[in-house]
């Protein structure tokens, strides 16, 4: 499914890019001398390219970089509302292709990140045999900057240390209380999971701030 989703993301990307390239490239043909709506022309290209770069980094980072998950999400979602009205506007095929592109991009990171943490869920060790555990910390409101920061700093932490370990956390719709899933490989991995370093130092600075 991930290498699917993968391949459906690459063309989407080469699509946007070969698009914005074909944009900027139209502006000498179609304007034989600089004016303002050369430079619009031109520069409508230039953003529909760096719109393909903002979604390669998706790809790249196999959309475990949440952040960049959410930038390129909005982004695309930003932008295909632009083309949305364009299409309406100038009714022609390339802003109905620029629209279907930029939905597809405002989807895709999401997809893509829940498949990667199903293939990374199953990685090394059968379904029935992995440890699956969720906790809910309640937050004191004065100390949710530097929990929040430590939190994005611990799964980075997770994601390089511990390859088979599937570790998410989310920030619940009351705003103070945050969700913590954890999926082990074994028993063994959950042990030092426990004891590494940047656990220890997490716990720290979470439990301090938490409420009773």
């Amino acid at each position: 499914m991930m290498r699917t989703i993968e391949n459906i993301y690459r063309v989407v990307v080469a699509l946007m890019f070969a698009l914005g390239l074909l944009h900027t490239g139209l502006a000498l043909v179609v304007y034989d001398h600089l004016t303002a709506g050369a430079l619009w022309f031109a520069g409508t290209g230039l953003l529909i390219m760096i719109m393909a770069v903002l979604n390669w980094l998706v790809l790249r980072t196999g959309a475990r970089d949440s952040a960049v998950n959410r930038i390129a999400a909005a982004a695309n979602l930003v932008v295909a509302a632009f083309a949305g009205i364009a299409s309406l506007l100038i009714q022609e095929p390339q802003a109905y292709a620029l629209l279907a592109l930029f939905v597809a991009g405002a989807l895709l990171p999401d997809r893509l990140r829940q498949a990667a943490l199903l293939e990374r869920g199953g990685a090394n060790a059968a379904p029935e045999r992995r440890i699956v555990k969720v906790a809910r910390y309640r937050v004191k409101a004065t100390e949710l900057g530097t929990v929040e920061s430590a939190i994005l700093e611990f799964v980075a932490a997770v994601r390089r240390a511990e390859a088979h370990t599937v570790y998410e956390a989310y920030r619940q719709p009351d705003g103070v209380t945050f969700l913590h899933f954890m999926s082990f490989a074994n028993a063994g991995a959950e042990q030092m999971h426990r004891q590494a370093p940047y656990t220890l130092r997490f716990v720290d600075v979470l439990y301090p701030r938490c409420e009773d």
